[in-house]
């Protein structure tokens, strides 16, 4: 075992990370489970590790680098990723386009063959057909970064994204209150907002490859991007400004089908907007994979906050916000009844 590799691991420890954290950070940095309960143990026990066997030769492994690749080595990574996994990204448009058409058809079966009078049924329609497009949107993205994630498998993308509508729920509610906790912030002065956005960027790579669930995949994600803020802020900029270039195309197309026949226009739409909606979608997912893998692969600089720390302080905003959005929708609700009395 190297000196880094045990100062490293002993860093962590006295940070109050758990050993189950220690360990997956290890195992994607490469080292086998036998390796690892060797070396924390040695370390644990303040004692080195063998330097013979057969595991002597993981043992020179470095831990980590100082920093992260360049913003040229960063794109291109994830133009190669993108590119090298066109045909699971056809498969994803597919299974897509095949959910999509099946929330369309049950909304428009709920509008069109329901009366509006029969209000429980119509209203119940309404509400799966919501829920369906947010388990589309949710389950679609998940699977792909998960299939991308876990590539070395070799799996098609199908299991992938049984996998998501399985875990739907555990995968869904961090990120809505991720999504709440940077709009707040964005209230509050603004500067609050790009902070948690940052800090918080990896939590759904934390979570579809399973280092952490919950709270702790946001104590995760913090861990993670603190000490690289700004070169994870320019990255994050420079690949939306990316997808933006897919946006402007998708806007002439939508301006061109304007002036062009019924069928025409369809066509255009469905055989050329449709995959560029998708492709700007994987293109963002495979930056933030490539991000990811990056941030796992650099030193950690050590947290001013202990690891449970942190996550109680996630868990005493999670209150704060749901706190707020209750009082929002009483407010809302005592708008409207006083408007209608």
């Amino acid at each position: 075992m190297t000196p880094e590799l045990h100062a490293a691991i002993l860093d962590r420890i006295n940070r109050g990370y758990s050993k189950e954290q220690i360990q997956s950070e290890l195992s994607a940095n490469g080292y086998t489970k036998e390796a690892i309960e060797v070396f924390y143990e040695a370390v644990k026990n303040q004692s080195e590790a063998p330097t013979g066997g057969p595991l002597a030769s993981l043992y020179s492994t470095p831990f980590g680098v100082k920093t992260l690749p360049s913003v040229a080595a960063f794109f291109n990574e994830t133009w190669s990723l993108a590119s090298s996994k066109l045909p699971l990204f056809g498969k994803a448009v597919i299974f897509g386009l095949v959910l999509a058409f099946l929330t369309g058809a049950v909304l428009i079966a709920t509008v069109v063959l329901v009366p509006q009078h029969f209000w429980a049924v119509y209203l119940g329609g309404v509400v799966i057909s919501v829920l369906l497009v947010c388990a589309l949107v949710v389950s679609f993205s998940m699977a792909l970064m998960r299939a991308l994630l876990l590539r070395a498998r070799g799996e098609s993308f199908m299991p992938h994204l049984l996998w998501s509508l399985r875990n739907i729920v555990w995968l869904t509610l961090p990120t809505v209150y991720v999504v709440a906790i940077t709009q707040l912030g964005y209230m509050l002065l603004f500067i609050p907002g790009i902070m948690a956005t940052v800090y918080l960027l990896v939590v759904t790579p934390v979570l579809v490859s399973g280092r952490a669930r919950g709270f702790l995949a946001l104590t995760e994600s913090t861990a993670l991007v603190y000490g690289y803020f700004w070169p994870v802020v320019g990255r994050f900029i420079l690949l939306n400004l990316s997808a933006f270039i897919v946006y402007f195309l998708l806007l002439g197309i939508a301006l061109t089908a304007v002036f062009l026949p019924d069928v025409a226009a369809i066509g255009l739409l469905l055989f050329l907007a449709v995959p560029l909606f998708f492709f700007s979608i994987f293109w963002l997912i495979c930056g933030l994979v490539v991000l990811f893998e990056s941030l796992l692969k650099v030193e950690r600089v050590s947290l001013p906050l202990r690891p449970d720390s942190l996550t109680l302080i996630y868990k005493i905003a999670f209150f704060v916000v749901f706190a707020a959005i209750l009082l929002g929708v009483i407010a809302l609700l005592s708008l409207l009844l006083y408007y209608f009395s």
